[in-house]
């Protein structure tokens, strides 16, 4: 039953973080526990079948792990456990758990990470998702679907396994969207990579954009960046704001 109001669940947990997906949610207590619910149709809840019939009351996963942070594609999940490893469950046909295989996951499997620790995880929430790894030494990695150039590889192709984005320097924030993602380096110099139908990659024109390419190059000054559906937000170190991309329903409060 939709709810029009909130209601307390897991009353006797205390909530560390929530991550959401389409129609999934993963949930992280503070004793690094995790707790699944929601549509499974691609094994996303990590209970180790699918069903085309939701869980609707939580049911704990990964019970042998402890687990230090969570993320959500729109049918994927990933865990970051406290020894470092990463697992991730769900939707791989674009090879975005990046196990290097294309068949999903219905229980959470290891990610093979190339030797790095993984400080965060970001998915976009597109069906085709595209998954990208920060590193403690402020690299990205990415895997997934590359049907835009939102890899950062220089090329269009998909990945199953983590591949490191095309830069030379150290990323201090990081956003994805739909189809495209942005970040910021320790430079606060930003650079953006993916689609662009919606001029969501401010770059004056719709050109996809298969490397990182960098904007605001006479203004280095962008601390933040902030990716919706279709366009980005861009804040300054003086709390400023700029805004690009879809614009249909006044969502980017451009007075048109």
């Amino acid at each position: 039953t939709t709810q029009y109001s909130p209601v307390r669940v897991l009353e006797y947990q205390s909530i560390k973080d929530v991550a959401c997906g389409y129609n999934h949610t993963i949930v992280l207590t503070t004793d690094g526990k995790v707790f699944a619910m929601g549509y499974f149709n691609e094994g996303q809840i990590g209970v180790g079948s699918t069903s085309t019939i939701g869980i609707e009351n939580p049911v704990q996963i990964m019970s042998t792990e402890f687990i230090n942070k969570i993320a959500c594609g729109h049918s994927c999940s990933f865990f970051i456990t406290d020894t470092g490893k990463v697992f991730a469950c769900g939707r791989n046909i674009e090879g975005q758990l990046g196990d290097k295989s294309v068949s999903n996951r219905s229980t959470p499997v290891e990610v093979d990470t190339k030797g790095n620790i993984i400080e965060d995880i970001f998915v976009t929430k597109s069906e085709n998702s595209t998954t990208y790894y920060l590193t403690f030494d402020k690299k990205i990695y990415s895997t997934g679907y590359n049907g835009h150039g939102q890899l950062g590889q220089g090329n269009t192709s998909n990945k199953n396994e983590l591949t490191a984005v095309q830069t030379t320097f150290q990323v201090k924030n990081f956003s994805c969207g739909d189809l495209h993602a942005a970040f910021v380096d320790v430079n606060n110099r930003v650079y953006v990579i993916g689609y662009n139908g919606q001029y969501q990659l401010n770059t004056s024109n719709t050109t996809n954009q298969t490397s990182p390419y960098q904007i605001f190059t006479e203004n280095n000054q962008i601390r933040k960046v902030v990716c919706g559906y279709r366009s980005t937000w861009f804040i300054t170190e003086l709390n400023e704001v700029y805004v690009s991309g879809y614009n249909n329903y006044g969502q980017l409060h451009t007075g048109n």
